[in-house]
């Protein structure tokens, strides 16, 4: 375990893609709650705007150090969709075009779950704030559209549809996370 610090996190924010739509605020989101996350006393791991191969390389960074810790986090701010029953998190160069493409240029989050499960980190939380509408309407059927916060004893859902619910959700997630993991 690494005492010099609570916790190890690794915190993505993407608002410009190649594919689709941009967004506005998933970077911001994202560094807003980078800098509570330091103030905790978390070592973070910060990236903005990432494509997909260097996602990866980030992604395998962050996996490896979490067994030197007791808490993992992984917060994802951009665009996320649901296809044949699995969520994908959208890095900047990702395609949702057919399902080959989803397969090969998106990340799946089970296995972002299912890596920091396996990593030996007595807690690992997950907090996905993927927009709520779909970008890809002709293409998939169902986004992934919520906030949620993983945990073996506690959940927070809260989804979030308008700009000002949105980023209330992202300070009730960072007050959620001070008072119930973190609190002295």
């Amino acid at each position: 375990m690494n005492s010099q610090y609570r916790g190890l996190a690794y915190v993505v924010g993407i608002n410009t893609y190649t594919q689709t739509r941009k967004l506005s605020n998933a970077v911001f989101d994202a560094q807003s709650i980078a800098a509570e996350l330091k103030a905790l006393g978390f070592y973070v791991i910060e990236s903005y705007d990432i494509d997909f191969m260097n996602f990866i390389k980030q992604f395998e960074d962050f996996r490896s150090e979490l067994s030197k810790f007791n808490v993992g986090l992984f917060y994802f701010a951009g665009h996320g969709v649901e296809f044949e029953g699995k969520n994908y998190l959208l890095l900047t160069d990702s395609s949702v075009e057919n399902k080959t493409a989803i397969e090969h240029s998106t990340f799946d989050l089970q296995s972002i779950v299912s890596d920091m499960h396996k990593s030996g980190c007595k807690m690992n939380i997950q907090i996905i704030d993927a927009c709520r509408d779909n970008p890809y309407e002709e293409v998939l059927q169902q986004p992934i559209s919520l906030l949620c916060l993983h945990h073996k004893a506690h959940s927070l859902l809260i989804p979030h549809h308008q700009e000002r619910q949105q980023k209330m959700a992202v300070w009730e997630t960072i007050v959620y996370i001070r008072e119930h993991f973190f609190s002295t």
